[in-house]
């Protein structure tokens, strides 16, 4: 994921223009991630256990995406100036939200297992506070799993170079087997378990939907859509997170096997990269095709800022014409000497009439 890792020759105009697409959609990605996170927020009704997970989701895709400017930099100019605290701060969040999110999705996985199959569990289990709780030990494992990242990421040298790198420094780099092991390591943690157990709590769901059993009888024909519904989000989240991110583990074990990243062209490098990044932009677009709840919500976002749009335009609008208006009538300063006599002789009269004898004839009230 970090292109100060890779080697190789390419043109600039290609690594501009992939910049520029990274950069496109982190900035989409961003939006769409923070809207999703407001919304959930801002509404009570949004607070269910599975928006829950979707909230930590969202959130790590929101941290993801904020790496995409430092990646396209140090693509563009070939080296890391972000310095030593940054260049540590890339790669334990890199590590982080990298497991936050599968761990999520196989909670997701999980909580919707017990929704569909155990009616009866789900109703003393499925609940804010534990699931809360849940997010938590997420959290907590993610950043332990993310150890090595904190002990050994940092910012080096290039070799016979006066530019910088940001890396990861294991303790003995004459070790060939070192980045090897880290990579298995982190498939295995990061993809193959995680994946097994979704594809079987999945296998489980769309058995026991596909079939009539008492449970499912038991509820309500609206019940059995909405489970169906939050079951075909989960699911399309989980598809959407696999066909971006395989590419990438594929692509890791190809360079591991072969002990260099020479063997990868640098575009398909790119389009790799460029796909986890999808994977994060890509995820509010899915709540809002799949979910009523969530496309409401965003209608009332949008909703709210055209009325807010409108209201600023009504007011500057008003604010013209009330300096028009301002324009139009004619200044003191401009009256004529004539004028000016005439409301002086007034101002005078009317005195004398208020001043005389402290009687005043309210003539010219």
């Amino acid at each position: 994921m970090n292109a100060s890792n890779f080697t190789g020759s390419e043109n600039s105009e290609t690594n501009f223009m992939f910049s520029a697409i990274s950069i496109l959609i982190g900035v989409c990605g961003l939006l769409g991630n923070i809207l999703v996170i407001s919304v959930i927020l801002k509404s009570s009704k949004m607070k269910t256990v599975t928006n829950m997970y979707i909230f930590t989701l969202a959130l790590s895709d929101l941290i993801f995406i904020l790496h995409i400017a430092m990646v396209a930099t140090t693509d563009i100019i070939k080296h890391w100036i972000f310095g030593e605290v940054l260049c540590k701060i890339f790669w334990i969040t890199s590590s982080l939200t990298m497991y936050s999110s599968v761990l999520t999705l196989s909670c997701l996985s999980f909580d919707r297992y017990i929704a569909v199959c155990k009616p009866v569990i789900s109703q003393r289990h499925r609940q804010p506070t534990k699931a809360g709780f849940v997010i938590i030990c997420i959290w907590g494992l993610s950043l332990l799993l993310s150890l090595p990242m904190i002990l050994y990421s940092k910012r080096m040298l290039k070799r016979n170079q006066d530019t910088y790198v940001c890396t990861i420094d294991w303790p003995d780099s004459h070790d060939v087997l070192t980045v090897p092991a880290y990579t298995i390591y982190n498939f295995i943690i990061g993809c193959a378990i995680p994946l097994c157990f979704i594809s079987i709590f999945y296998t489980c769901v769309i058995i026991h939907m596909k079939g009539a059993g008492p449970a499912n009888r038991q509820r309500s024909k609206e019940q059995r859509r909405n489970h169906r519904k939050v079951t075909l989000l989960v699911l399309a989240i989980i598809l959407v997170y696999g066909f971006c991110w395989l590419p990438y583990w594929i692509m890791m074990i190809a360079v591991t096997l072969q002990s260099s990243y020479d063997t990868v062209p640098m575009v398909v490098m790119h389009i790799i990269t460029i796909l986890t990044y999808i994977n994060s932009m890509v995820n509010p677009i899915l709540y809002a095709f799949l979910s009523e709840n969530f496309r409401q919500k965003f209608k009332e976002v949008f909703q709210f800022s055209c009325i807010c749009k409108k209201r600023v335009r009504y007011f500057l609008q008003r604010g013209n014409t009330n300096a028009v208006e301002l324009d139009i009538r004619r200044p003191v300063s401009n009256q004529t000497e004539a004028e000016t006599n005439q409301d002086y002789q007034a101002d005078s009269q009317l005195n004398q009439q208020r001043d005389n004898g402290g009687v005043y004839t309210g003539m010219l009230e």
